[in-house]
């Protein structure tokens, strides 16, 4: 077991609804052995995402006593239970034809889509209306997403917006946007928007929190879409200002099975996709 003072990382994976439930495994092991109070970075994916950001933001009570930890766990269960995708899926045909008026009268229809609903769940029932600069300095939280614009590595964490930009180079770089007041409802919703199931999520300079000129308008997908695992943003720490001693990986992508011809369906598409992620 690592020394007392060490700089741990904590890599939870995307695998969907599964996955947010698979990690508690690591944290009830972690908690056990009286490591996780040394967690210092924690980088989250798609469905850990969702498990990520009520950890850090519950970082007492999961380290605190047993019936502390089991009563946040509990709110995740309790969340998960509720069955999002059934609920998002139940609405989907009040959201188009509510989609087209606005169209006619020229008025925004993001709020009228998928992710919304999704981003309405995540903040009545896990993190209300807390923005990326509420989130605590320790462990530091870094929830990856991908850019649709280029296929890069995008990460939200408490200091704001990093986005990977490729170059003809082999240096990874990253442009910085110092979104802070971005929304974690929405930041999450982001990493988990399963593909074939929820569209990208837009983020404006408005989201972020900064003037026009510093971000232009860009949209997010699943972080699944780049790195499932989430061990890509330790590398980009490690390049930066942070070395880690030990990096803990819970892998909960489930094994790729190829299936038939058969169509699936949109709902079989959606399923399929957050299996895979």
């Amino acid at each position: 077991m690592p020394e007392t003072g060490v700089k741990i990382g904590l890599a939870l994976s995307g695998g969907g609804f599964r996955a947010t439930l698979f990690h508690l495994g690591i944290l009830r092991f972690l908690k056990d052995v009286n490591l996780l109070h040394q967690v210092t970075d924690i980088a989250s994916v798609s469905g850990g995402s969702i498990l990520a950001a009520h950890l850090t933001l519950n970082w007492d009570r999961y380290n605190g006593t047993d019936e502390d930890f089991d009563q946040a766990v509990g709110e995740i269960v309790k969340f998960v239970q509720f069955d999002v995708r059934n609920h998002v899926v139940r609405r989907m045909p009040l959201l188009y034809p509510a989609k087209v008026l606005t169209r006619l009268t020229r008025r925004s229809s993001r709020n009228l889509t998928p992710n919304a609903v999704l981003e309405k769940c995540y903040e009545q029932r896990l993190y209300g209306d807390r923005c990326l600069y509420e989130v605590p300095e320790s462990p530091m939280l870094h929830i990856l997403a991908t850019s649709v614009s280029n296929g890069g590595l995008s990460v939200f964490n408490r200091n704001g917006l990093y986005v990977q930009q490729r170059g003809e180079s082999d240096k990874v770089q990253f442009n910085y946007v110092p979104g802070r007041m971005a929304s974690i409802p929405r930041v999450v919703g982001a990493s988990s928007a399963f593909p074939g199931f929820f569209p990208p999520v837009e983020f404006t300079a408005a989201d972020l929190g900064v003037r026009e000129g510093e971000f232009a308008t860009e949209y997010f997908t699943d972080g699944g879409m780049y790195d499932n695992l989430g061990l890509r943003a330790f590398s980009w720490l490690n390049n930066t200002s942070t070395a880690f001693d030990e990096v803990y990986v819970s892998d909960a992508g489930k094994p790729f099975q190829v299936l038939s011809d058969q169509t699936l369906g949109f709902v079989g598409q959606s399923v399929r996709a957050s299996d895979i992620l």
